[in-house]
């Protein structure tokens, strides 16, 4: 027959699962961290649950997640610090966002800014001392930090082909990055051009709710022969929706597919590579490029002398799969960036 449970045996018990409890926090923060996004890591504040990804419709979009961790401005403030803020935002913000969709948030993200960049005991004094000490801080450079902070666009930059002899030639130079490609989905998105500074590139304004994807493609004249195209690169700027980006290149009657795609994840600038399979694959470089395979199956492909022809898809991204994508996102990077594999084969 058991012995029935001893009553000076529960405190022993009770130590031992508020102990496993708290020894097994760093497993479990190793774990969330291991599925969060740069923004995530630098995030200021205890945050132990990774944010879900959130696949808009519509791009360019506001992203005001940041603002959860901000107080509300104020009644006594709105009004001065919106003017200040609406002031100092002159030439900011696009003319296609309406001016009281990102006005509110900005001045929100203007507020917080203050909060922690003010002495605690301005914000006992008059609203004109407070408004006095906010002029100050707060300068056109700021507002537009703050602004960009929110603001999400997916932006297309320079695109560029090398060859196995390093000779690299730059698709569609000589026109506006907005007519580089032929968009074949004018229902769901138009090409704008843009600039930052002396750097021009490409905005995709687009609305899912017309359709599931983007195809822009183009036909680029080479400076080498296309049979020995080895690398593609795109200088993007994600706007975090976690859509997928896919490539097909067609050069010299080959037809190249990507491996898988790539996750419009984070907001910053960054380079996407496309390689053709090489020696690189099985040496212990840190590989930073999406292998481009030819496609045994297609039947046809562009094969123009002197030209490749290049499609670049946006697929909608459903909530579901961009929750795997970016669970799976860092830990791919993690297998591709530090080839463990290959150093086991080669050690």
């Amino acid at each position: 027959m058991a012995r029935p449970l001893s009553i000076r045996r529960l405190p022993v018990y009770a130590l031992l699962l508020v102990g496993s409890v708290f020894f097994s926090l760093p497993f479990l923060w190793m774990a969330a961290t291991s599925v969060k996004v740069d923004s995530e890591l630098f995030k200021p504040g205890l945050n132990l649950f990774p944010a879900l990804p959130d696949p808009k419709l519509v791009s360019p979009h506001l992203d005001l997640r940041p603002l959860e961790d901000i107080p509300a401005v104020p009644a006594e403030l709105e009004a001065p610090l919106g003017e200040l803020v609406a002031r100092l935002a002159i030439g900011t913000a696009p003319d296609t966002l309406p001016q009281d969709q990102w006005l509110p948030p900005l001045v929100q993200a203007a507020y917080g800014k203050l909060r922690d960049s003010l002495p605690p005991d301005t914000w006992g004094k008059p609203v004109a001392d407070v408004m006095a000490a906010a002029t100050a801080s707060l300068n056109p450079r700021t507002i537009r930090e703050l602004f960009e902070r929110q603001y999400r666009e997916l932006c297309l930059g320079t695109m560029r082909a090398r060859n196995a002899d390093l000779t690299e030639c730059t698709l569609g130079g000589e026109v506006s990055p907005a007519e580089r490609f032929h968009n074949e989905t004018a229902n769901v998105a138009h090409l704008v051009d843009r600039g930052a500074g002396a750097v021009p590139y490409a905005a995709v304004v687009y609305n899912f709710a017309q359709g599931d994807q983007i195809t822009l493609t183009q036909d680029f004249p080479l400076n080498f022969d296309p049979a020995t195209l080895e690398r593609l690169q795109l200088y993007l700027k994600p706007d975090d929706t976690w859509h997928e980006l896919d490539l097909t290149v067609e050069a010299a009657g080959v037809l190249y597919r990507s491996e898988r795609v790539f996750p419009l994840a984070n907001a910053n600038w960054t380079m996407v590579t496309w390689q053709k399979p090489g020696p690189d694959d099985h040496s212990t470089k840190i590989k930073t490029w999406l292998l481009l395979h030819p496609d045994e199956k297609a039947t046809s492909a562009f094969a123009d002398p002197g030209k490749i022809r290049v499609s670049l898809t946006v697929h909608r991204s459903p909530f579901l799969s961009a929750v795997g994508a970016k669970f799976a996102l860092n830990y791919l990077r993690v297998l591709e960036h530090i080839p463990f594999w290959r150093y086991v084969q080669v050690s």
